[in-house]
């Protein structure tokens, strides 16, 4: 209760841009971040001509990186049972980004 009026039950919250279930798992905050990193990816291959060395480090660590680390103190995917999928898929995003890049993209 607040001032008299009942508060209702939320599965799930977001404050600051981090999405805490009930639960404390942070399942959904993972798939978000993989979410919002993946569609950077799609409008940097839509928008950049050049797939330079460089200048495409420079985006990554501008563009997509940022949704990868934001609070990843808090929500950090341990490497432990059950965890493994979320983990790859964060990699994944990663292996992709490399995949992009002129002259790494066949290794």
């Amino acid at each position: 209760m607040l001032d008299g009026i009942d508060l209702g039950k939320t599965v799930q919250e977001k404050d600051l841009g981090v999405l805490t279930s009930g639960t404390l798992l942070w399942n959904d905050q993972i798939e978000s971040c993989i979410s919002k990193a993946n569609q950077m990816l799609c409008w940097i291959a839509r928008n950049l001509i050049s797939r330079e060395k460089t200048l495409m480090l420079r985006v990554y660590k501008t563009l997509v990186r940022p949704h990868l680390e934001y609070c990843v103190q808090l929500w950090n995917p341990a490497a432990e049972h059950g965890n493994w999928s979320l983990i790859l898929r964060i990699e994944s995003v990663q292996r992709r980004f490399t995949r992009m890049i002129e002259e790494v993209g066949l290794l």
